[in-house]
């Protein structure tokens, strides 16, 4: 439970100490797309395209890979900011690199290995339950030692209400629990959309070596299948933590040293375990400033909504050290 007044209170503390010490802001994308966006992961292009020019005009972008050394070194340079992605999701590819590349931005991107080309859970399960409205019957689904009873009356019958009764039970499940839970909802629904379709599923093999073309773009790794680590065994940790690294390696031909928490979720060891695998660096989700004090494996982010480029630049400039 959190007090009221303590997340203000906490992000006070966070502006003051940016004011008091040279420090840099990581800022976390997941999608640029201007469809639907029920989690609201997306930024569209022409806003992302204003949030790029802002940062190209009043900060100072750098790659991601840079920043532990800098700020080890207390060599920052003032309005240090780096771009990361999670997921890697295909329209980073399509949509987002081209306006890098425009702006002259640089970005990390960190892609989920054992998914490549393929839709995710989130994904599948806002899209089959989009069928919710027409459900005829009631709806029993066996998830894990538990059923879920989701009844004709006395419940919303929206597509929202299902996915947002779902997702915290299907979050903390292993994939092939969850993928046993989605196969017999879509059994139920009847959804015949395999979703695979267009640009929002993860980057296919190819896909991923075009991302990582060049030097604009970096990329790190997110796990095998996405899995909120603290639920898992410090073994199914480790393979989900360098399997991943070793999938991507694999596919790039070339090292990655960069990893990002899946839902932000580190728990008790999991650090440790990321850096005797082999990574330089780790991003977690928690809305604060990276400075010389903070642990390489506990970099910071901020989460950037689908603002245009008159409000990005305000709360940039609040963020910004001078």
């Amino acid at each position: 439970m959190t007090l009221r007044g303590v997340k203000a209170v906490r992000k006070s503390g966070q502006w003051l100490l940016g004011k008091m010490v040279r420090h840099a802001l990581i800022l976390g994308y997941h999608r640029i797309s201007d469809g639907p966006d029920p989690y609201q992961m997306s930024v569209s292009p022409g806003r992302f395209a204003e949030q790029l020019a802002v940062l190209a005009r009043i900060a100072h972008p750098l790659p991601l890979e840079v920043l532990p050394q800098l700020l080890r070194m207390g060599q920052l340079p003032k309005r240090a900011v780096a771009v990361t992605f999670d997921d890697g999701y295909a329209d980073v590819l399509h949509r987002a690199k081209p306006l890098l590349a425009r702006f002259g931005v640089p970005a990390t991107v960190f892609v989920i290995s054992g998914a490549l080309g393929c839709e995710l859970w989130w994904d599948r399960l806002d899209r089959i339950s989009s069928r919710a409205a027409a459900l005829d019957r009631r709806l029993v689904l066996t998830i894990g030692n538990t059923v879920f009873d989701w009844p004709l009356e006395g419940v919303s019958r929206s597509a929202g209400a299902l996915r947002q009764a779902l997702y915290p039970k299907l979050r903390t499940l292993a994939q092939p629990a969850r993928d046993a839970v989605l196969d017999q909802l879509e059994e139920l629904m009847g959804a015949d959309d395999l979703g695979q379709g267009g640009l929002q599923r993860v980057v296919t093999a190819d896909e991923l070596r075009c991302l990582g073309e060049g030097e604009l773009v970096q990329i790190g790794a997110h796990t095998v299948t996405h899995p909120a680590l603290s639920q898992q065994s410090a073994a199914q940790q480790r393979q989900e933590i360098a399997g991943s690294r070793w999938d991507l390696e694999a596919a790039l031909g070339r090292p990655v040293t960069a990893f990002s928490y899946p839902f932000g979720d580190t728990g008790p060891g999991v650090s440790t375990i990321v850096h005797e695998a082999g990574y330089h660096y780790a991003c977690e989700s928690r809305n604060a400033v990276a400075w010389r004090g903070t642990d390489r494996f506990s970099l910071p982010r901020f989460w950037m909504p689908d603002w245009d480029g008159v409000r990005f630049a305000g709360w940039l400039e609040r963020w910004l050290d001078d």
